[in-house]
């Protein structure tokens, strides 16, 4: 399944639920180290099989994780600016 279907999803199986300022703030701040890890290459960065065990499959598309990641991370910073 796709990132981007994954996601719709969840939003449409769960309800609301209230994540603090601080909290916010601290998950964007996780999610860029994320992205960062992601969009480097050579030792510095996460492996392919790294890659595979956050999203849960086997061969995970590295590209569409990262986007994904990127794009949810802006929209997390533009809600909490």
């Amino acid at each position: 399944m796709a990132f981007d279907d994954e996601w719709s999803r969840i939003r449409t199986e769960t309800t609301t639920t209230r994540l603090d300022h601080p909290d916010a703030q601290r998950l964007t701040a996780v999610m860029t180290r994320l992205h960062r890890l992601l969009t480097l290459t050579g030792p510095g960065g996460l492996t392919d099989a790294q890659v595979a065990a956050l999203c849960g499959v086997a061969k995970p598309d590295r590209e569409e994780f990262t986007a994904w990641l990127g794009a949810l991370n802006d929209q997390l910073r533009k809600a909490t600016a």
